[in-house]
């Protein structure tokens, strides 16, 4: 029996009280603690679901394993928060050279998502994505019509090294958002039975990304996809090389470091609370409505076929904004939310970063090496100019072979350059600049694209606009070309 004794967790004082019961009353006090230890440790993650958090701050916690690349990562972490409305979900090709990060990228910034909800192949030719499909556990095989139906919605599908867009071509009906279920058709060659047809219904939508090298896609592509690629600069090399200096030499205390990392958690976190929300859509309320056509046709006064598409990820992109901050959101009936006036400046002011080349339909880092590179030469370069130039900006070598077959294609599509034969040597091609290129804003529009020194106004309903250097030979009457009379 105790005569006196005071609880150091309570500081209650008691008498005439055992030792039994005073450790049992200790124990009942330290489970009440924890309890409400683990309370206020429950309030604070609501409470954190509820903080507003602007894209730039979720990017700088991607910035612990992805150096740099701000807009490239705010990109694909939108892209990919939007896996999981019901068909608001991007299309992303990540252009880039090799050892730029391209598949580097979307891999990091996946790994805050559910591994089940991401799927990544190497490549993948049309044929073989549709035999892996249908044989992995995202289908069901429909015994009856012997047809296989893959679930595919709410799903990031990365693509690490496509070296073609072949695929791309065969989905496009897919990509476009079309339907939701899909069919296609593909033949299976077997010993006994030769060629047989299969089908496979796609049900969608997921997000895809493409990882590829190649500049040069089919124009139905460029417009499906947002184009990134990631930075390349001697400053973001060297953030990458201390990045894996400190996570090769201990691996282990890198992984207990990133999983210890507040905010990485708290993003975590924040993403599995958005899939569990379960939010279908994002409702645009009238006045931002208002204010995004005001803005849009504010920078578009000439309106071309792929602007629809260009708006329609914009309008994406606001939502992803607010998917970011569902939890401080106004919630609306059948699961949405509605997006508000912060969502949409934020996505104007990034928008405005990628706006030009993806507007062009070149990837970022073409568009780089154009402006880098070929508005140097106002008056034209030939081929050796252009890689000596290359190598001058950026201390790497640019293959010949990879600027005849992708870069030069890539910018002659979009009307920033064109070729002719040298007036002082005919055997001697230059390539001319036209920095202003065409996007439909009051700039280029007041200007109507033409290079200083005149040449013909160009029908500007085109969607790039090929423009004439002033040193170039122009035919200045259509009904002559339709004659076949070259005497211009």
């Amino acid at each position: 029996m105790m005569t006196l004794a005071k609880c150091p967790l309570c500081l209650q004082t008691f008498e005439d009280m055992t030792e039994e019961g005073f450790e049992n009353h200790k124990k009942f006090c330290r489970e009440r603690e924890f309890e409400e230890i683990r309370h206020r440790q429950e309030v604070a993650d609501t409470l954190n679901q509820f903080r507003p958090m602007t894209l730039k701050e979720a990017s700088e916690t991607l910035g612990v394993t992805v150096k740099r690349d701000q807009v490239t990562k705010t990109f694909l972490l939108a892209g990919m928060l939007l896996t999981y409305t019901e068909q608001e979900q991007l299309n992303i090709l990540m252009a880039a050279e090799s050892s730029a990060g391209k598949s580097y990228l979307p891999l990091e910034i996946a790994a805050y998502f559910p591994s089940e909800d991401v799927q990544e192949l190497g490549s993948a030719s049309p044929t073989s994505f549709f035999h892996e499909v249908a044989g992995s556990e995202l289908a069901e095989w429909d015994a009856e019509h012997k047809i296989a139906k893959v679930h595919l919605e709410n799903k990031i599908m990365i693509f690490l090294d496509q070296p073609h867009d072949q695929l791309l071509q065969k989905l496009r009906a897919f990509l476009s958002h079309d339907k939701k279920e899909i069919r296609y058709k593909h033949t299976d060659r077997s010993q006994k039975s030769g060629l047989r047809t299969r089908t496979v219904i796609l049900i969608g939508f997921p997000t895809w990304i493409f990882c590829t090298a190649a500049f040069n896609l089919d124009q139905q592509e460029r417009t499906r996809n947002l184009q990134l690629s990631p930075e390349t600069s001697p400053d973001k090399v060297k953030e990458a090389q201390r990045l894996l200096l400190r996570k090769k030499s201990n691996r282990d205390a890198f992984r207990d470091f990133l999983q210890e990392d507040p905010k990485r958690q708290e993003l975590r976190e924040r993403i599995l609370g958005l899939k569990d929300a379960k939010i279908r859509d994002v409702v645009i309320p009238d006045t931002l409505t208002t204010e995004i056509e005001r803005h849009w046709e504010e920078k578009h006064t000439i309106s071309i076929p792929r602007h629809v598409r260009d708006l329609d990820r914009f309008l994406s992109l606001v939502k992803a904004r607010a998917l970011l901050n569902y939890g401080a959101r106004k919630q609306i009936e059948n699961n949405r939310i509605e997006a508000t006036l912060d969502d949409l400046e934020e996505v104007i002011e990034l928008y405005g970063q990628i706006a030009q080349a993806n507007e062009l339909g070149i990837a970022p880092q073409v568009y780089e090496i154009f402006a880098e590179v070929f508005c140097k030469f106002p008056n034209g370069a030939d081929k050796r100019d252009i890689l000596k130039e290359y190598f001058a900006v950026f201390h790497r070598p640019l293959s010949q072979k990879r600027l005849e077959k992708e870069v030069l294609p890539a910018l002659e599509a979009s009307g920033l350059v064109d070729e002719a034969p040298d007036p002082s040597d005919k055997r001697r091609i230059t390539y001319y600049p036209h920095p202003l290129g065409y996007i439909s804003s009051p700039e280029t529009e007041n200007k109507q694209n033409t290079p200083e020194g005149g040449g013909r106004v160009q029908d500007e309903t085109l969607e790039a606009v090929p423009l004439l250097h002033p040193q170039v030979k122009r035919t200045s009457d259509i009904d002559a070309i339709m004659r076949g009379d070259n005497s211009n």
